[in-house]
């Protein structure tokens, strides 16, 4: 008799007009210093961060390049152009904002890998056998497969991993257009994998 794979579940990513409104409520809320919705009972894990200080250097210099072109521009497309260049830093740091304030999060029960904007996985704990330090890089954003470990996945905003979880049974995640995979291994980023580590192995039941 097959065992049933333990449930995971995974929350995909957001049409075009979804993440435009991730963005925009991430940035709002950032801006006011809303607190961080659902981390009132679980630990938070964040992640990100060298994706988050690049948008944000492309963010500004985007703005200076933006302020030099406009001087070239013809006085009747400037409006035009000032939409568009307030539309593109918008964005970026409506990404920065968004992977801000969703962090992975740990309970006793689910650890939720989430990119902010790119959609989430959860995977129960009981499912965990192992968690460790792993950097290597995966092609693609978001929950992915991996084409050269046809049982692994990874969860990421940029292609930088630099932990995996490994389970005990295989994990069936519906990947959308790639299909269903049966995951024995997941890869993930954490800016913290030492701290993660540890609160990761302290709810793993060994």
């Amino acid at each position: 008799m097959s065992v049933t794979p333990p449930a995971a579940k995974v929350i995909p990513k957001q049409s075009k007009l979804g993440m435009a409104k991730v963005l925009g409520g991430a940035l709002r809320d950032w801006v006011v210093r809303r607190p961080l919705p659902g981390v009132e009972q679980a630990t938070s894990l964040r992640h990100s961060s060298d994706t988050r200080q690049m948008i944000i250097i492309l963010c500004i210099m985007e703005g200076v390049l933006a302020f030099l072109v406009s001087r070239m521009v013809p006085p009747v497309l400037r409006p035009a152009h000032a939409v568009l260049e307030v539309s593109i830093v918008l964005i970026g740091f409506g990404a920065v904002a968004a992977m801000h304030r969703h962090p992975h999060l740990l309970t006793s029960e689910r650890i939720t890998l989430r990119t902010g904007f790119l959609g989430a996985v959860e995977i129960p704990v009981q499912a965990i056998s192992s968690v460790g330090r792993g950097l290597r890089t995966v092609t693609g954003r978001g929950l992915r497969s991996i084409a050269d470990e046809g049982d692994a996945v990874a969860c990421s905003v940029g292609a930088s991993v630099n932990m995996y979880m490994e389970f005990d049974r295989p994990l069936s995640l519906n990947l959308g257009k790639p299909g269903v995979v049966a995951a024995k291994k997941i890869y993930f980023a954490a800016d913290d994998p030492d701290a993660a580590m540890r609160a990761i192995r302290a709810v793993v039941k060994p």
